[in-house]
């Protein structure tokens, strides 16, 4: 475990979303903490040392809710955050841009208007010239939300909603290994999408043209499945984790892409078959190397998971739990800079406060 700053105090919610790192010394760390009034963007960076916060923006003023979700960062002086901050009357995308120098707020699109919400989750970069975002707008669906950097601006990509008019639908994770292979995962499913029943997994995958939906593997017997995150190291291979529901409790949920097909992974539960164990964030270096994060339930509170992909089978690591074995734990975001360099992060209850996680591998 990692020492990393609480700008909210001892007795507030300081929590970490998502890590990305071009290098042993310039990795980047992004969520939310709550100031006694509001929520406000938490930006982490780490010089080889030391975590420290970095100063960012908060669009939404000094007493309105700014979060960040996800980053993603090509160089020392190229990386992007993405979230959502209220305008007071509903949540508007929000997309920071690290120019080597300061974190800026760009424009970004809000589909639904400024009286719907509009929310990005996940954020992925080829170059200095090529991004993309995702997430959900609630103006036409509530729909899929995919956004595009063409090196000049952020523009609305058109999309698939495979839950209809009727259904919610959100994306939760994106990957891009050129400009004309990408993926997006999520899920959609009868409203609200927090809700029990019903919820069905989306991926879609970008070919240089158009987004299209792929089929995925669902789970047999199994009627709600969701995917939060996806990571490819080409378009011949690429993991998305999530989890469904199995029984009484939530498992597990690991699939492949080969080039031709996605198709399940087996994948350990540590809360076993009738406590809960999920995944949310996943990353790659090659088809024989990868990482999957998220939690498990103990019987007494949630713990951290990690998981490792050797190239035959998914195995459980052992991680910190700093909260201790009653207090929640989980980890959220995951970065593979080598197979070496592994960064994952989250957050942990502590006392009357959640505090921000960060756990490194080897």
């Amino acid at each position: 475990m990692q020492s990393s700053p609480n700008p909210g105090g001892s007795t507030t919610t300081d929590r970490l979303a998502a890590v990305a790192a071009t290098s042993p010394s310039n990795a980047w760390a992004v969520g939310s903490y709550y100031n006694g009034t509001a929520y406000r963007t938490l930006v982490e960076h780490w010089n080889g040392n030391a975590w420290r916060v970095l100063k960012s923006p908060n669009e939404g003023g000094s007493s309105a809710d700014n979060n960040l979700n996800g980053v993603v960062a090509t160089s020392p002086t190229d990386a992007w955050a993405v979230g959502d901050y209220d305008n007071g009357k509903a949540d508007q995308t929000l997309i920071e841009h690290w120019n080597g120098k300061a974190w800026k707020v760009l424009k970004s699109p809000n589909v639904g208007g400024s009286k719907n919400l509009n929310e990005l989750f996940a954020v992925a970069a080829v170059s200095p010239k090529d991004a993309w975002a995702v997430g959900e707008e609630n103006g036409f669906g509530p729909y899929v939300l995919i956004e595009h950097w063409n090196g000049e601006l952020w523009q609305v990509q058109k999309s698939p909603n495979p839950g209809g008019s009727k259904n919610g639908s959100q994306l939760t994770g994106v990957a891009a290994t050129s400009p004309t292979d990408a993926w997006a995962v999520g899920y959609y499913g009868n409203m609200p999408l927090s809700g029990p029943s019903h919820q069905r997994m989306i991926i879609e995958h970008w070919n240089g043209k158009a987004w299209q939906v792929q089929k995925s593997a669902r789970p047999e017997g199994s009627n709600y499945a969701q995917l939060y995150g996806v990571a490819a190291t080409s378009s011949q291979d690429a993991f998305a984790v999530g989890y469904y529901q199995h029984g009484t409790a939530a498992q597990t949920l690991v699939e492949r892409w080969n080039g031709k097909a996605w198709q399940l992974q087996k994948s350990p539960n540590v809360g076993g078959s009738s406590h809960l164990s999920e995944l949310y964030g996943v990353a790659m270096t090659s088809g024989a190397d990868a990482w999957a994060v998220g939690n498990y339930e103990n019987r007494t509170a949630e713990q951290t998971l990690i998981e490792h992909w050797n190239g035959n089978a998914w195995q459980v690591q052992k991680s910190p739990d700093p909260g201790g074995p009653k207090a929640i734990n989980y980890l959220s975001g995951l970065a593979a800079g080598s197979p070496s360099k592994i960064w994952a992060v989250g957050g942990y209850d502590h006392g009357s406060a959640s505090r921000t996680l960060v756990e490194h591998c080897c």
